[in-house]
Order: C-alpha cells, then sequence, then structure tokens
C-alpha cells in the first residue's frame, strides 16, 4: 500500500525536487547555441552551416599563417610573379588566366580546365567593375573565384544532407555525412581557392536528387552545368539512365527469373535493353556533336582555323575524339598505366585512403544491392545506394588506372558514396571493428587536410 503523501515528514517534503523537464539544459543555453541540438532535425541546416563556415576560416587561417605569419619559404616561387595572396597556386592560375581572356582560352592546355569557373569569375569581375568603376586585376580576379568557390562548397555540403536525407529518410546519417563532408581530404582546394570542385559538386549532388525524384529535366540541366566545370560531369548521366531505365531493366529481368519465364524477344526487358544500349551509343555522339560545334563556331575555332590547324580537329588529321582528350594525353601523359610507376609511389600511398574506402563501401553496397532485388530482407538497405555505388566504383576505377591518382584527393568532394561509407563506419553499421577505421578515417582527414595546407601554402604537390 503506498504511503500517503499527507503522511510525509516535513523535512522530505522540504527537500523534495520536481522532476527536471526535458531540455530545460539547452533551453537555459543561448538561443544560437540552442540552434546546434543534433537532436531536433529542424536543427541540422544550421549545425552543418556553421560546420561548414568553421572549417573554411580554420584552412584559411592555417594557409595564412603559413605565408604571412610564419612566411616558410615557397618551393615554386612563380607565385610572386602575379600576385602574394595565397590563393594562387597550381591550376588557380590556369583558371584565372582564361577568366582574364573572357572565359576564351589563350593557349592550348587551357582547354582541360572547362569554362564554367572562368566564366564565374569574369563575370563577377565585371559586375564587380561596373558597381566601383574601377578595374578589376588579375588578383581580384583570383579572390572573387576564390570566394564564389566558397560558396558553392557550403551549398555543396547541405545538398548532400537534402540527397541524402531523400535517399535515406534518416536525418541524423545525413546530418553525420554532411559533417564529415566539411572534413575534405583537399581542404586548399575544395574550401579556400578558386577551383572547379566545390562548383561540380554542387550541381553533381542537385542532379542526383533530381534524377531521384524523378525530375528529368531539372536532372538534365544541373548536369549539363557540372560539365561546364568538369568533363567528368559526363558519368553523372548515369543516373537518369539508371532510374529511367536501368532500374526498370533490372526489376523486370529479376521478374522474370523468378518466374522462371522464358526470354521474349519483343517483352518488357528487352524493350528496356534496347533503350539502355540506345540511350548509351547516342551519348558519346552527343559529345562529338558538342565538340563539333565549339570547333566550328565556339571558344575552340581559334585552334581549328585555316591558319592554325591543331591534331585533334575533326577538319584536320582527327587524331583524338575530343580537344579534351589530346590535351590529357599530350600535356599530362594520361592513359591506361601510364602514371603506374615507381617515382608516383608517394601518390599513390597519400591516396591510398581514399581509394580503399570507396573501393570498400562501394563493393559492399553494389553486392547487397543486387541481393535486395532477389529478396535478400538483410541487404535491403542497401538498393537505394546502388547507383550511387556503381558510379562511384567505376570512376575510381577510371583514375585509378588511367589519371593522376592523387587528384582523388580533391575529385572525392563530388561523390558522395565516400561520405556515406565513412558515416556507415561511424555509426557501426560494420561493428566495432568498422568503427575503428571509421575514427582513422576522421583521424587521417584532419591530420591530412592540415599537412596540405601547408603543402599548399609553400606551393608543394599534390594539388
Amino acid at each position: 500500500m503506498e504511503d500517503d503523501p499527507r503522511e510525509r515528514p516535513a523535512h522530505a517534503a522540504s527537500h523534495a525536487r520536481p522532476p527536471r523537464p526535458v531540455g530545460t539544459a539547452m533551453r537555459a543555453l543561448p538561443p544560437f547555441l540552442a540552434r546546434l541540438d543534433p537532436a531536433k532535425p529542424e536543427n541540422h541546416k544550421i549545425i552543418i552551416l556553421t560546420a561548414a563556415l568553421l572549417s573554411r576560416v580554420a584552412t584559411s587561417l592555417i594557409i595564412n599563417l603559413c605565408t604571412s605569419w610564419l612566411r616558410l619559404p615557397l618551393f615554386d616561387a612563380s607565385a610572386l610573379v602575379e600576385s602574394s595572396t595565397p590563393v594562387l597556386r597550381w591550376d588557380a592560375f590556369h583558371f584565372t588566366n582564361v577568366a582574364a581572356r573572357g572565359g576564351t582560352p589563350e593557349w592550348e592546355h587551357e582547354l582541360a580546365w572547362g569554362f564554367g569557373l572562368p566564366w564565374v569569375s569574369s563575370t563577377l569581375a565585371v559586375a564587380l567593375s561596373s558597381v566601383t568603376g574601377r578595374s578589376i586585376s588579375y588578383t581580384d580576379l583570383a579572390v572573387l573565384g576564390s570566394w564564389a568557390a566558397s560558396v558553392a562548397g557550403v551549398l555543396a555540403s547541405l545538398e548532400l544532407y537534402e540527397l541524402t536525407c531523400d535517399l535515406t529518410k534518416a536525418t541524423s546519417f545525413a546530418l553525420l555525412t554532411s559533417l564529415l563532408y566539411c572534413m575534405p581530404s583537399s581542404p586548399p582546394v575544395v574550401m579556400y581557392a578558386p577551383y572547379t570542385e566545390p562548383f561540380f559538386a554542387f550541381f553533381a549532388f542537385h542532379g542526383m536528387r533530381s534524377a531521384l525524384n524523378n525530375n528529368l529535366l531539372r536532372a538534365t540541366a544541373d548536369i549539363v552545368i557540372a560539365q561546364l566545370f568538369r568533363s567528368s560531369g559526363v558519368l553523372l548521366w548515369a543516373f537518369p539512365l539508371w532510374y529511367k531505365l536501368a532500374e526498370p531493366a533490372l526489376r523486370s529481368l529479376v521478374a522474370d527469373i523468378k518466374a522462371t519465364r522464358r526470354f521474349k524477344l519483343l517483352g518488357p526487358t528487352t524493350a528496356y535493353l534496347l533503350c539502355i544500349c540506345l540511350a548509351v551509343v547516342s551519348l558519346p555522339l552527343c559529345v562529338l556533336a558538342v565538340e563539333y560545334g565549339l570547333q566550328r563556331w565556339g571558344k575552340l575555332h581559334a585552334f581549328c582555323s585555316s591558319t592554325r590547324m591543331r591534331p585533334w580537329c575533326m577538319n584536320g588529321e582527327w587524331t583524338h575524339w575530343t580537344s579534351y582528350a589530346f590535351v590529357q594525353e599530350h600535356y599530362w601523359n594520361v592513359g591506361f598505366l601510364r602514371y603506374w610507376e615507381p617515382a608516383q609511389t608517394p601518390n599513390f600511398l597519400i591516396s591510398a585512403p581514399v581509394y580503399a574506402l570507396n573501393f570498400f563501401y562501394a563493393s559492399t553496397t553494389i553486392i547487397s544491392g543486387i541481393k535486395s532485388y532477389f529478396g535478400g530482407p538483410s541487404a535491403a538497405f542497401a538498393r537505394p545506394f546502388l547507383p550511387f555505388a556503381l558510379h562511384t566504383l567505376g570512376y575510381s576505377l577510371i583514375l585509378f588506372v588511367s589519371a593522376h591518382v592523387q587528384i582523388m584527393l580533391r575529385q572525392v568532394s563530388g561523390l558522395p558514396v565516400a561520405y556515406w561509407g565513412a558515416a556507415a563506419l561511424l555509426s557501426g553499421q560494420f561493428g566495432d571493428g568498422g568503427r575503428f577505421w571509421g575514427k582513422l578515417w576522421v583521424g587521417w582527414s584532419i591530420t591530412w587536410g592540415v599537412v596540405s595546407c601547408i603543402l599548399w601554402a609553400t606551393f608543394l604537390p599534390p594539388a
């Protein structure tokens, strides 16, 4: 029988404390800190925005500490020729040089950089000049490009959160993914300098999300814009192709196998496969059509005129399918296994963690995702990730065997699977061993991030 509260001793009543309502401690915090409570999904974007801004401030502080305060010596003094600003390193010179000419390449090797970033920088320069009434210097172009890239990078981290939420409906997992995205493996390129990676990542994530949500028109626009910043955007066409044709074809094929039906020449599976083949064939034809248009009437015309005919011109020898393919091979020796030599061992080692994570998580997801179509309940979670894993595995293999392997350190910023993999490890989806490797990934990201900032400041590779 319970005690009557009226019969309790007076001293007990005087010391009794009412239970503290849940969330009282958080409500006692300042309003801004209360907005950083990760338990509330409505706060997640504020948390991501804060993390993205703080990571950019930290990157800028480290680089400026090395250049302005410690004054570390430069390995290559060419940065001093044009400007003392530390945003001008490596490819930033090429982007800024094209932007200074209004987006028109001056030299053949500049065809490798795309037209997106130079156009953004030159457009901002024209707008600023019209407002201030003064001419824009070479340094101004570089700084404007870096500011624009920083904004695009912040938007990319928020877009990755939206993509992950649409894909998984798990807001906590999406938050963890975006926070890991704020610790990139190449902070100077992704967060500081005028490079194409932040722009590409934003439009790539938005295009993936548009394809996921069956908005083909918007996905097409996103992918086209992404290709203006990086030629690798051509691989993004795999997403609308997957959701419109490949995934329905796989479902139909699995249904035929389960029902032990005979293969029908005019059945739905065959129709889907024929459409896939048509799409795969038409894509390179569209690329060639664009290349021809640029050579005949666009920015490539100066290299394919009667007075100047380069080997890759369609009206000339046409030794390569596109100008980009020629430039990559001729100036950077890009090709199958050409980078696999003992002198490049350090570049393989520093990029190994990214490749290891990509290959591990993509391959396990592909295996589980295919099993899920055959009724494997334990593998059902992997099905939404399947097209992303296929894209990442293909992209990583191409870079690993046919490109400068270290560029994966910055191009991984456009591959959400890497950050989903790190989040899966940290969240315990692969057990305690997975948590260990997840923590190791975070430690490596922070350590290498600081080292890469110092290398950038002193004009040392990689970049």
